[in-house]
């Protein structure tokens, strides 16, 4: 990766900065609300925007699923490659050149065009940094599209397999029958036994150390 980010960068540097303009005209933030493919779910902040962006856009170009892929896979470059993350970060490093550096890993890995003009879009508002946080923010609409609803199970110890079915078995009267859940899974020796569950909008903490903050507080308030 780093041996193609170098080479990218190369490259990036002949490029005209008026082919930029092209994707931000492509991926509007500032379209007019009615113009916009309605998303499943509505993210609030500049993440939102952006990504309720980018469903609207695959949605009218029947890509949404390409798109995501291709974004994800961005995503998981830019966390893991020191190197890739640094040059986003640089703020001395021209945007078009950051663009390019981009553009090129993407069409080396046969992205979609709309892919692109994310990335030239995002560059073009030096939007670069906030990357990641937008593609997860588009992550959650797709996830939503697709009537998945994310859970995270946190416990003491690992799960077995019958314990996560037994749990996933009684968590399923939380959500619509034409949903499905993403079950994660956490361990955090902290909690000492019970669970917690993190699921859509609700936080629901049946752990042991919960209980022992509860009683203590109760002791105090006595005293």
């Amino acid at each position: 990766m780093a041996s193609q980010v170098f080479r990218a960068t190369r490259m990036a540097a002949n490029v005209p900065i008026s082919q930029a303009g092209l994707a931000v005209r492509c991926l509007s933030t500032s379209s007019v609300h009615s113009d916009l493919a309605k998303a499943p779910i509505k993210v609030f902040g500049v993440q939102g925007r952006y990504a309720h962006a980018i469903y609207s856009a695959a949605t009218k170009q029947k890509c949404l699923e390409k798109v995501e892929k291709d974004l994800m896979d961005m995503k998981q470059s830019i966390d893991s490659d020191i190197q890739l993350e640094r040059l986003i970060a640089n703020p001395f490093m021209k945007r078009q050149v950051k663009r390019g550096v981009l553009e090129e890993l993407l069409r080396k890995r046969n992205a979609h065009e709309l892919s692109l003009k994310v990335f030239g879009t995002l560059s073009e508002n030096n939007r670069l940094g906030s990357a990641s946080e937008i593609i997860e923010a588009f992550s959650r609409i797709m996830e939503a599209h697709r009537g998945e609803v994310r859970c995270t199970i946190t416990t003491a110890k690992k799960l077995n397999n019958d314990q996560l079915k037994n749990v996933k078995d009684s968590l399923q009267g939380f959500i619509a029958k034409n949903q499905k859940l993403q079950i994660g899974t956490e361990v955090d020796p902290k909690i000492i036994g019970g669970m917690i569950v993190d699921i859509d909008d609700k936080y629901i903490d049946m752990s042991i150390a919960s209980r022992i903050k509860k009683v203590m507080k109760a002791m105090n308030t006595a005293t």
